[in-house]
Order: C-alpha cells, then sequence, then structure tokens
C-alpha cells in the first residue's frame, strides 16, 4: 500500500508446495513482532495448518515461511489470532478455536509440544476467536452461537495463568464451572460474562 495515496498493489503471491488445496480461514497481519524483528503474517487452512510468515517490506512484501505447525484437519471453518504483544516475551503464541470445544494456545516457535495452554466453557466446537483493541479481553464463539468473554487481568507474576469458567444460574448466582492453572504469559484470564446466544 502506498502510504501517501492509500492506494493498493499486488506484491507478493505465496503458494504451499502440497498438492492439495485448502481454504484458508484466516489470515492476519501484526506489523511488529519482537522474534521477527518486523511484520508478520499468520494463516491458516481447512487442513489444520498454521503458517507463520515475515515479511519484508523493503522487497514489496516478500514472504519468509519462519514457522508452521500442522493439526488434524477441521470439518468447520476455525479461525486463529496472534495473542497480545505481552506474550511475544518467550514466543510467538497464536490463540486457535478447535473442534473439540476448546480453545487452544500454541507457540509456533517450539518444535515440540506447542500447545501450552488450553481454555474451557464451550459445548460445541469453538468456531472463532477475537481480542478488543485494548488486548484485555478475549472473546471466543462456537457454531451454535454461544460467545464468552474472557477478561485478562494482570498479576504480579505474568507468567501465571488462572482460567476459571463461570456460569450465571437461574437464582442470580454464579457457578464455579472448573478451574485451571497453568504458566502462560497472557496475565490471568476470567470468563467475567454470561454466555449469551446470537440471535
Amino acid at each position: 500500500m502506498d502510504p501517501h495515496t492509500g492506494a493498493l498493489f499486488r506484491s507478493h503471491r505465496y503458494r504451499s508446495s502440497g498438492k492439495s488445496r485448502y481454504q484458508v480461514t484466516t489470515v492476519w497481519y501484526r506489523s511488529l513482532s519482537l522474534l521477527a524483528g518486523g511484520p508478520v503474517l499468520l494463516t491458516c487452512t481447512q487442513d489444520g495448518s498454521f503458517s507463520f510468515f515475515s515479511v519484508a517490506l523493503e522487497i514489496k512484501g516478500y514472504l519468509t515461511l519462519s514457522g508452521s505447525l500442522k493439526l488434524a484437519p477441521r470439518v468447520h471453518s476455525i479461525r486463529a489470532s496472534f495473542c497480545p504483544l505481552l506474550s511475544l516475551e518467550k514466543g510467538e503464541y497464536i490463540v486457535a478455536g478447535s473442534e473439540d470445544s476448546n480453545v487452544y494456545f500454541y507457540d509456533l516457535t517450539r518444535p515440540k509440544h506447542t500447545c501450552v495452554n488450553k481454555l474451557q466453557g464451550h459445548r460445541f466446537p469453538v468456531g472463532d476467536v477475537a481480542w478488543n483493541h485494548g488486548e484485555n479481553l478475549l472473546a471466543t464463539s462456537d457454531i451454535y452461537g454461544i460467545v464468552i468473554l474472557w477478561k485478562r487481568e494482570k498479576t504480579r507474576q505474568l507468567t501465571i495463568c488462572m482460567y476459571t469458567a463461570l456460569k450465571k444460574t437461574t437464582r442470580n448466582s454464579w457457578l464455579v464451572l472448573n478451574s485451571i492453572a497453568y504458566y502462560f504469559p497472557v496475565g490471568k484470564m476470567m470468563k467475567q460474562a454470561e454466555a449469551f446466544r446470537s440471535y
């Protein structure tokens, strides 16, 4: 894009080496990555492949594959997103929905055991995840229209993260469903709002 006029132009095309072609479910751009030292691009395809590219702006947006992750193929269209910049201290983290009703956090810099945490609370496949502008709220939604908000809270030890799933009962009280503590550098997350159904 021309910063002066706003005009868009095609700069680079990347084609995967595999013979099969799958639907791309996520294309996510970030202007700064501490690990890559510049802009990066995240893609996710229907066959469960995550690709992490560094973008060379000085060479018209040339893409270099910096990391990848292969999961099981998906039946549904499931999206992923970068985690907040706070999580870049030790790795390159992404968050993604899953067909087993969980939300998973992955570190694309790890050669093995890339899954570093998961959120439990949905009952159906989770199709989309999104952070708010301040990156302190994570919204997850499943294929039946349930949306759950997770709040990130600052703690003294940023590497400790506790996820507590809450559900509002008929008597207007909150019932704790589960509580899981893991080491993950995005702060403390809590499902703070009642899950609601979209119509």
